[in-house]
């Protein structure tokens, strides 16, 4: 699975996830509707509609995504 839906819908969680995913590199996207960011971009993460559910994107076909951020899953 290279997709996967999440939900981040307060400061902590967002902190957990970008401490979980930053040591998986930069090869994940986050995105809601067409507005998509680096999923280690705090910044980024925080300027999304946090009340919605995101998208977690792998960049590369061939990784997949990490049991760690599974958990953060809607």
């Amino acid at each position: 699975m290279n997709t996967c839906t999440i939900h981040l819908n307060s400061l902590e969680k967002v902190k957990q996830f970008v401490t979980e995913i930053s040591k998986c590199g930069n090869q994940f996207e986050l995105s809601c509707g067409h507005y998509s960011v680096n999923a280690t971009s705090v910044l980024g993460i925080l300027s999304m509609d946090l009340t919605k559910p995101l998208e977690i994107k792998a960049l590369n076909q061939d990784v997949e995504i990490p049991e760690c951020i599974l958990a953060f899953s809607a």
